[in-house]
């Protein structure tokens, strides 16, 4: 009994592949892309005027609010993500939350303060990442996912939040 345990352990500990070499699936990744082209066509809109023009004329909305809504959505879906993680654990499903009441109070600051702090907290992620996966909780290729997707979601709002501040500043002068 105990041998077999033992045995088990060691060829699983020898079989399991660094969280870091195996590939994100196809589906995870079209999903990422699917869900970054709006931050993407926001951005783009900023510096564009007439394509936000284009969204205030046809859909309703701007740059900035596109931008709002859609980290937003993206935020939500990444910390329902480690949340789900989380519940495969007793201990770690409170966790989740401490981003959620972050975003939720960042909301209450003005546009670029505002983006600023969400940019930031894509980062405060990453932490809860690295727990769910040392925990075992996340699949294999989260980190892999999340170490590309986060800095891109984070480098996005940066420019769009120097866009804003360049356009602002040259308003004033």
């Amino acid at each position: 009994g105990n041998r077999r345990r033992k045995r088990r352990i060691q060829s699983t500990a020898r079989a399991a592949p660094n969280c870091m070499s195996q590939r994100v699936p196809k589906s995870v990744v079209m999903f990422g892309a699917l869900i970054f082209a709006p931050i993407l066509l926001a951005f783009i809109a900023s510096l564009i005027d007439g394509l936000d023009l284009f969204l205030r004329a046809n859909m309703g909305t701007n740059a900035g609010r596109l931008m709002n809504t859609q980290v937003t959505v993206v935020f939500f879906v990444l910390t329902g993500a480690i949340w789900s993680f989380g519940m495969r654990s007793s201990s770690s499903w409170l966790l989740p939350l401490i981003p959620i009441i972050f975003f939720l109070g960042v909301q209450s600051f003005g546009g670029g303060q505002r983006f600023a702090l969400i940019a930031f907290g894509f980062l405060l992620l990453l932490p809860l990442d690295f727990y769910v996966q040392w925990r075992s909780l996340a699949p294999k290729w989260w980190l892999r996912f999340k170490i590309f997707f986060t800095p891109l979601i984070f480098l996005t709002l940066m420019a769009f939040l120097f866009r804003h501040f360049i356009r602002a500043t040259l308003a004033l002068s």
